[in-house]
């Protein structure tokens, strides 16, 4: 099986999220020996992987608004020929086909928003969609499966 994983948050030094991908990777590695990962990222990571991982940059202009993943990323994905999609940082790629797994952290940029940069929250006002397009949803603690 070909899997693909969107890897971006592994430029964040420290924070929960890319502590949660870089942890993902490690167990990948020890027990999907049989599948081949296609990292997906708009920016270089230094981290040693396997054979079975490759590391996919996908740039566009403007990556502040996030074109390489609403954009590039689903056009990569089919000529990669992967079979399913994982969005660690609560997000996926609305424009694929492909299946998916989305991983939702919290969803405080979404209910709590006068404590969040208006960025996190526009970013996060598209959860909703990512949830509907998921066909497996992994909720990283009870509190946030109960939201």
């Amino acid at each position: 099986m070909r899997i693909g994983i969107d890897v971006s948050p592994l430029y964040m030094t420290v924070s929960g999220i890319s502590n949660y991908v870089r942890n993902l990777l490690q167990g990948f590695a020890v027990v999907g020996e049989e599948h081949s990962f296609i990292l997906y990222t708009n920016r270089p990571i230094d981290t040693r992987l396997p054979g079975n991982f490759t590391v996919r940059l996908v740039r566009l202009p403007f990556p502040k608004f996030q074109a390489w993943f609403q954009l590039g990323l689903p056009i990569r994905l089919l000529l990669d020929k992967v079979d399913i999609f994982h969005g660690p940082f609560h997000r996926l790629p609305l424009l694929s086909s492909i299946p998916s797994v989305l991983t939702i952290h919290d969803l405080s940029g979404l209910l709590m928003k006068g404590y969040h940069l208006r960025s996190v929250v526009a970013r996060n006002s598209l959860i909703p969609l990512f949830v509907r397009k998921a066909g497996r949803i992994l909720a990283v603690s009870s509190f946030t499966r109960d939201e």
